[in-house]
């Protein structure tokens, strides 16, 4: 694999790589080893359930307490995506939204996964997220975000990432919303909704966008 990716890299100067051993796992060795011969670690992240396949993409990142301390930038080869013929199906739209929300966040690369795109005969667009998450995420996140300031309450809550008084961050209905500063207003988009408040949010699924108090 390092001989074929030699290759191109010689071929194509200043191209960005990845060989195609892609890990099953978030494991330090296995994405290290898969990443050997690359520019960036292609990886598979977790599945199976909502929590633990955030959990995981975030985990990515922050890299056991040092983020950003992968030395590579990750690409979500398969990531979470709905249809039936879409590995460990995942259909619930504010869980979508808060997948690819919290990869653009944290300045991870993205594929659209589907079953559609796997074997299904049937067009792209005919199953959910395909044109209303990049819509979404063109609307709410800004090109920078993945470089804002970013941090959580030290006490369990979830990590906001802000420039300002302006925040984003991704919630799941387990996880603590406590925020690291007053919040004046916010809004959670779920993919096929909305719902605004004052203060800490309320629990849920999505992507989260506000202000704080100061």
């Amino acid at each position: 694999m390092g001989q074929v990716v030699a290759v191109w890299k010689n071929t194509i100067p200043g191209i960005l790589t990845c060989q195609g051993a892609i890990p099953q796992n978030e494991e330090v060795a296995s994405l290290t080893t898969a990443s050997t011969f690359g520019d960036v670690c292609a990886v598979h992240v977790t599945r199976q359930s909502a929590g633990m396949c955030l959990k995981r993409t975030f985990g990515l990142v922050y890299f056991e307490g040092n983020y950003r301390g992968f030395p590579k930038p990750f690409w979500e080869g398969e990531p979470a995506g709905p249809g039936a013929d879409s590995f460990d199906r995942q259909d619930d739209p504010a869980v979508l939204v808060a997948r690819a929300s919290l990869s653009a966040i944290t300045g991870q690369a993205d594929v659209r996964f589907q079953g559609a795109a796997v074997r299904a005969l049937a067009p792209l667009e005919s199953e959910w997220g395909f044109r209303e998450i990049p819509a979404l995420l063109a609307q709410h996140l800004p090109e920078d975000i993945a470089g804002w300031d970013h941090g959580n309450d030290h006490r369990g809550g979830i990590e906001y990432w802000w420039k300002d008084r302006d925040f984003r961050t991704v919630q799941f209905v387990d996880w603590d919303p406590s925020p690291p500063r007053a919040v004046a207003t916010w809004t959670r988009y779920t993919g096929t909704g909305s719902q605004s408040g004052t203060g800490t949010p309320t629990p849920g699924t999505g992507l989260l966008v506000g202000t704080f108090a100061a």
